[in-house]
């Protein structure tokens, strides 16, 4: 659940509800484990100029070759190091406005090109606008929504249609009274019910903020929108609105098991499919945009900053070695559990927003955009995230982050420009 996810609001929001337990103390980023792996490691002698084809061995786990139209990745399997099937390379020209894609970006967006498949009728959805609803701001919800929910047909849809909640912050106890009418609290129990309410409540009301949310306290996780125009408008309203609908997506794919993800997980994979999914969604008149074009490469180059990143804006992600990197990446994956969510509320944390999608881009470049949907799928009957993942992905998750995961931030990041 992202209760507000919107770049010029505190960023401690962003990770965890004010009705969370306790926190934990910040951590900055001097305190992250500034230690070297002493270990030694060997591997099998390679010529250099060995070409690349699945099941053939190779030197190092996370380097790429491009052969013959394919990007093929190196994973280690046991002791075993091979190169894996491999990905077709789009040859698509890329945006003339944008820097030239990396290997590992095209294969990612390649395997995503070949969806959706299915020709059958996109999940139904149900607006729920208050009466006082702006009209432009409605429409871009119902547009932006259903192109969504289209780029997600091939995956287990629902029966129920999908909710989302809309209304200026003059419409906060409407809203509230048409969650009673549906039923939530008597569905939720009184405690997380009035949660929610609080969440909504409170942060409508602010002058210079909106609720924007998938509550995943309620049922089908709906998407939530409330407060001023101004403050709407002066936001990427469309990121927002199809990053809220991707985490209704999360719930119903995850059977409601969307909050035991881990919150690099969750956020990562509500940018990284966001930004996707504009590649093919509408283009939305300029008032509704502050930052860049609505693509996948614009967006990305915008939350992908490595030195002052926005969610992290004193860090430079550029210094980090190997073991900075993998105790980060422990760190995003959360630091607790409230109401069935994990949450994370320590200093690099909301780097889940900004890095988490490159994990899912080299996740999707390695293994297909259909093995993250089946990950995601895993996680009805196994709502442990790192089990689910080892499951599909035949590897546990810190020999991924240490074998592709590390090796492919450290490149991309050097590259960023």
């Amino acid at each position: 659940m992202c209760l507000i996810c919107v770049s010029t609001i505190s960023i401690a929001a962003l990770m965890a509800p004010s009705d969370a337990p306790d926190q934990m103390p910040t951590q900055s980023p001097a305190q992250i484990s500034m230690k070297v792996s002493g270990t030694n490691s060997s591997s099998p002698l390679i010529p250099a100029n060995a070409v690349a084809k699945a099941g053939a061995k190779c030197a190092k786990a996370g380097n790429t070759e491009v052969v013959k139209g394919k990007s093929y990745t190196c994973i280690k399997t046991g002791k075993k190091l091979s190169w894996n099937n491999g990905v077709v390379i789009s040859t698509k020209t890329p945006n003339k406005t944008t820097s030239p894609m990396s290997v590992g970006v095209k294969a990612a967006l390649d395997s995503l090109a070949q969806f959706p498949k299915s020709k059958a009728t996109p999940q139904a959805l149900t607006y729920y606008f208050g009466p006082n609803a702006e009209k432009d701001i409605s429409d871009q919800i119902i547009k932006n929504a259903e192109v969504t929910m289209k780029y997600f047909v091939d995956f287990y849809q629902d029966s129920k249609p999908y909710p989302i909640f809309y209304g200026s912050e003059k419409d906060v106890d409407w809203i509230i009274a048409e969650w009673k009418k549906l039923g939530y609290a008597d569905a939720i129990g009184s405690q997380k019910f009035e949660d929610s309410v609080s969440n909504l409540s409170r942060r409508a009301a602010q002058i210079n903020n909106f609720m924007i949310g998938s509550d995943n306290r309620l049922p089908q996780t709906p998407m939530i929108l409330a407060g001023l125009r101004n403050a709407i408008l002066n936001n990427n309203l469309q990121m927002n609105i199809v990053h809220h609908v991707v985490h209704g997506i999360q719930g119903r794919i995850t059977g409601g098991n969307d909050g035991r993800l881990s919150t690099w997980a969750r956020e990562g994979g509500a940018n990284f499919y966001g930004w996707a999914v504009l590649d093919k969604g509408p283009v939305v008149d300029e008032i509704y945009r502050k930052f860049g074009s609505s693509d996948y490469a614009s967006e990305r180059r915008r939350q992908s900053n490595p030195v002052g990143p926005w969610t992290v804006p004193n860090i430079n992600l550029l210094n980090f070695n190997e073991s900075q990197w993998l105790d980060t990446l422990k760190v995003m994956e959360g630091n607790g559990i409230y109401q069935d969510r994990i949450y994370c509320d320590l200093e690099l944390c909301p780097l889940v927003y900004t890095t988490g999608p490159l994990l899912y881009e080299r996740l999707v470049g390695e293994y297909g955009h259909q093995k993250v949907m089946d990950w995601w799928y895993e996680m009805r009957t196994t709502p442990d995230w790192k089990v689910a993942f080892e499951k599909v992905f035949k590897l546990n998750i810190d020999d991924w982050y240490k074998q592709s995961a590390i090796p492919y931030l450290m490149k991309e990041y050097r590259a960023w420009k």
